[in-house]
């Protein structure tokens, strides 16, 4: 049976000079990092070669006043989304497994133009584009009582549920900034050593309001725990 595992933000500003259009090939394109699953089994009814980068991405999201899935369900706003429709309520509690910075151009809100993606910071200047940070935290979701996810694994007597949450803008430094702090202190050098509690807390600018997340440290993992999600994760 083989094993697939899924393993601040303002805009930059660039070189301003005029930069020659850098051919697509050349672009440096952030890879599709791997995120912790559980496997893949072996089947007649699979053909080919199948690696992580086939498994679907479950992702993790914050409800905003708009968007499809608060558009259908109001409820959903302010609230954690699993996977486009399940509502995990106010406040989840997290372990991360890997982090993935890229940066991504910086186009006007609603342009119809698909952002280019970069791995270097450097790429981006070479080719004379206004990017921003964005990060892509791979996390398990500890799975509330009252949550039905398919997905979630048994993890020393607790249910776990693999997720991918992408944070750019003001979440970018409420997460990725303490996540790398915290990395060169208590974590030491083991995202998946600590646990998190990540709320969803309202923000305000005169008539306009917003979701952002709050994170805080819920302490360290216990050893049986972190050993299960080694096992059964290989992070």
């Amino acid at each position: 049976m083989p094993t697939v595992s899924f393993a601040k933000t303002k805009a930059t500003a660039v070189n301003p000079q005029q930069a020659q259009t850098q051919p697509a090939a050349e672009l440096a394109v952030a890879p599709a990092p791997q995120m912790a699953v559980s496997t893949v089994t072996s089947s007649a009814q699979l053909d080919g070669e199948f690696t992580p980068r086939d498994v679907a991405v479950p992702r993790l999201k914050l409800g905003q006043k708009t968007g499809a899935a608060t558009d259908e369900n109001p409820d959903l706003i302010g609230k954690w989304i699993f996977d486009g429709a399940i509502n995990l309520g106010p406040s989840v509690g997290i372990i991360v497994t890997r982090i993935s910075k890229y940066y991504l151009q910086d186009l006007e809100y609603g342009s119809d133009v698909k952002p280019q993606i970069f791995k270097k910071h450097s790429d981006a200047v070479a080719a004379g584009v206004l990017v921003k940070d964005v990060a892509d935290i791979d996390l398990l979701i500890e799975v509330p009582e009252d949550a039905d996810i398919p997905s979630a694994v048994l993890l020393d007597g607790k249910e776990y549920a693999p997720a991918r949450y992408t944070v750019q803008s003001s979440a970018y430094g409420r997460t990725v900034g303490i996540l790398l702090r915290d990395l060169a202190g208590w974590l030491k050098g083991d995202f998946a050593s600590g646990s998190y509690q990540m709320d969803s807390i309202k923000k305000t600018d005169g008539k306009n309001s917003w979701f952002t997340p709050s994170l805080k440290s819920a302490g360290p993992v216990p050893a049986s725990v972190r050993e299960s999600i080694r096992s059964a994760f290989g992070v």
